[in-house]
């Protein structure tokens, strides 16, 4: 049971900011109106009422509540108090202490009540934003409304209100201080975006990691790059957005787009050409286009730079739209090319009029100036055909390394790579090597009438840009994982892109700079393969992980034929002291015909020859009188 004292400091504390004013005077409680809906407090705790009531039974109301003057019914509207007001009814008092005084014709006494609830027990945000609010639907600005209440600054009336443009389900959270009150000004931009943004955004901090390889999210970084962190890093978290949200890097069956008719048409084209069934075509948002439209204010990029939020369906379609164009005239060109009516254009990025790279078993020269014609036309429609078909791998793959690896969870594997790769010295190297052929925004694009043609860095700006790129990084995970994806592009990228005089010399090395390596230095090509095979999307890692198989399929075969070739030189070895020479030479060569050359190197099988001879007797220097006869060779009883 609560002492004296403590009744005494619940109704002293109430009263620390009561409005003064007014006319004092003695109210029975039957004439006391309460007003629904009126008190900004939206809960009557019954434990809080129950222990005013105490308080007043034992020393009596020590403030007066405020009311209203009477109306025409005679009955006084409650203003403030409706606590003790509940409390003295409940302990069976007949009046009550009051202090009658007219309302401010604009709030109509609502700011009497706010300020006299946040001056006794204080209320949740949410119950301060309700309140303001009703006080801005009075047309009280932010900076009104926090002088006419007590302790309420201008950022702090305008912080609340911010709550309520967020979606219901997330009040209970913030009341739970589970959303911190720092998040809420992020979410309510977000709320303004799409107004489904932010419960997607709460879920990336609160859910914890999608992986179990990647960094836990913050609220601090919601508020560094809130459109990073609904992005997410994997493809597969695109589907927790709205149906009317997209993003830029991810890819999308076409049926997700609403189309015209030409449009389609176009789709159709373009499977046609490139043989294969218009239902299965899939699509991703042309990066220049998506760029373009960020100045329209249609699209949302993040403040990392490389990832964009689409919204709005319409936006979406228009980009479809643009994108399936930007196909089609590339599919043109091909079939232009392999018609002959390309010229040196479709050799793009410096390569015009540079002749087709002769492929290995090519048919032979054509004997007539027609067939040699076809012939060129063909090499050239070929080259066309692999260099668009590498430049979009690359795109593909630099997409999902800027943004799956914009941010790593600093492991053993993270370190292995990193510290067997020469950063320092090596940056233009990899960006050359690997970044310009696909990193987004490195690559510039410009529209002809048959096709695009893509330009490339130089090394010099390649290194400028990976600079560039490595400043932008804030955090450990955010430097250790723009490194991965520079080191990952060099190894990966396809520079079949470009014409053979256009590639970089370059070729990634994993040693230390000083050259001395590391213990691991040698894993760390499979380590980075299989780093990447667990972060990025399946369609990009795939033939990483074909490779990867296929060198363990090598390893495997290279390990068995070696297993053999010991088995057979050990069987050698052992019937070697029983075979005559001649036997043995015949043994030698019939293993290396049937298992290579190097089955039995020439320095093993002499010298298990060698080893087989008999030890020649030492010459005798007496004169033997029997007659010299061929000597037959006989099997060595033991071998040396």
């Amino acid at each position: 049971m609560a002492t004296a004292e403590t009744q005494v400091e619940v109704q002293e504390t109430e009263s620390a900011s009561a409005p003064a004013g007014g006319e004092l005077m003695m109210i029975p409680l039957s004439k006391i109106k309460i007003v629904d809906g009126f008190n900004p407090r939206d809960d009557a705790e019954k434990a809080e009422i129950d222990q005013l009531a105490r308080s007043i039974k034992a020393l009596g109301v020590l403030q007066p509540i405020l009311v209203r003057p009477a109306d025409e019914s005679g009955d006084f509207p409650l203003t403030a108090g409706e606590r003790r007001t509940r409390a003295a009814a409940q302990i069976g008092l007949l009046e009550i202490p009051a202090l009658v005084r007219v309302p401010d014709e604009r709030t109509d006494g609502l700011d009497d009540a706010i300020a006299e609830n946040l001056g006794s027990v204080p209320l949740n945000p949410l119950q301060e934003a309700h309140a303001f609010k009703r006080l801005r639907d009075r047309r009280l600005t932010a900076r009104e409304i926090a002088t006419r209440v007590p302790g309420a600054s201008e950022r702090v009336v305008r912080e609340r209100l911010r709550i309520l443009d967020l979606p219901e389900e997330l009040w209970p959270k913030i009341v739970a201080k589970t959303i911190p009150l720092g998040a809420v000004e992020t979410l309510s931009r977000l709320a303004k975006i799409h107004a489904d943004l932010p419960p997607v955004a709460v879920s990336r901090v609160l859910d914890g990691p999608y992986e179990s390889w990647d960094a836990p999210t913050t609220w601090s970084e919601l508020n560094d790059d809130p459109i990073s962190v609904l992005i997410g890093r994997h493809d597969e978290q695109a589907a927790d957005l709205p149906d009317d949200v997209y993003v830029a890097s991810v890819t999308y069956p076409v049926s997700r787009f609403a189309l015209s008719d030409d449009t389609v048409a176009a789709l159709a084209e373009i499977a046609e050409l490139r043989g294969f069934p218009s239902s299965d075509v899939t699509l991703q948002l042309h990066p220049e286009l998506v760029e373009q439209a960020v100045s329209l204010g249609a699209v949302h990029p993040a403040d990392s730079g490389h990832a964009h939020l689409i919204v709005g369906q319409e936006v979406a379609d228009q980009l479809a739209a643009d994108t399936i164009a930007r196909h089609l005239a590339a599919a043109r060109a091909v079939l232009q090319a392999r018609a002959g009516d390309e010229g040196d254009d479709a050799f793009p990025n410096g390569a015009h009029g540079e002749p087709a790279t002769p492929r290995t078993g090519a048919a032979p020269a054509p004997v007539d100036e027609e067939a040699l014609k076809t012939q060129k036309r063909e090499q050239r429609a070929a080259d066309l055909a692999a260099r668009a078909a590498a430049a979009a791998r690359n795109d593909e793959l630099g997409i999902a390394l800027v943004k799956h690896l914009s941010k790593v969870k600093i492991d053993a594997r993270v370190m292995k790579i990193l510290t067997s790769v020469d950063l320092v010295g090596g940056l233009e190297r990899l960006a050359t090597r690997g970044a310009r052929y696909g990193f987004p925004g490195w690559v510039t694009e410009t529209p002809t009438k048959t096709q695009v043609k893509r330009e490339y860095l130089s090394a010099r700006e390649a290194a400028t840009k990976a600079k560039e790129f490595l400043e932008g990084a804030k955090t450990s995970g955010e430097i250790a994982g723009r490194c991965l994806a520079l080191v990952a592009m060099a190894r990966h990228a396809d520079e079949t892109a470009v014409a053979p005089s256009s590639r970089s010399t370059y070729g990634l090395t994993f040693s230390t700079y000083s050259g001395a390596g590391l213990p691991w230095t040698g894993s760390a090509e499979e380590l980075l393969d299989e780093l990447l095979i667990d972060m990025l999307p399946e369609k990009v890692v795939k033939p990483i992980r074909e490779a990867r198989d296929k060198r363990a399929a090598d390893r495997e075969e290279a390990e068995r034929i070696q297993r053999q070739r010991d088995a057979l030189l050990l069987d050698l070895a052992e019937r070697a002291a029983t075979m005559t020479r001649a036997q043995r030479q015949t043994a030698i060569v019939e293993l290396r015909g049937e298992h290579g050359y190097g089955v039995v190197p020439h320095g093993i099988g002499d010298r298990l020859i060698e080893l087989a001879e008999p030890e020649a007797p030492e010459p005798s220097s007496e004169v033997s009188e029997t007659t010299t006869t061929e000597p037959v060779e006989e099997p060595v009883a033991q071998a040396a």
